[in-house]
């Protein structure tokens, strides 16, 4: 197994934080529905029902552990685009620019 040294880990949190600072003017026209400028307790939680949807599969009102590891591991097959496995640095930030620009659309 590889382990990323420092460096690598650090560009990677580097990259996430670029890319967080990037949407977040589009995250908060996404959640402020009214676009009035203010994300209200109403908006908030609508934003926080629909994020519990994604786990929640089969709807019953609870996310059990299945169910939230299914999520991640659907996640971490989207990065492992040579079906190895392993996500390598490079996998990693090809899926994250590709999660960033599905969230533009």
């Amino acid at each position: 197994m590889r382990i990323l040294p420092l460096t690598a880990i650090a560009a990677v949190l580097v990259a996430t934080a670029t890319f967080a600072l990037a949407d977040r003017g589009k995250w908060f026209q996404r959640v402020d529905t009214d676009g009035d400028g203010a994300i209200s307790r109403q908006e908030a939680l609508a934003k926080s029902s629909e994020r519990f949807a994604r786990f929640d599969a089969n709807e019953d009102g609870t996310i059990t552990q299945e169910e939230w590891l299914a999520v991640h591991r659907a996640r971490f097959d989207q990065g492992d685009t040579n079906g190895d496995g392993q996500v390598t640095e490079e996998e990693l930030r090809a899926a994250m620019k590709a999660r960033h620009e599905q969230k533009q659309d």
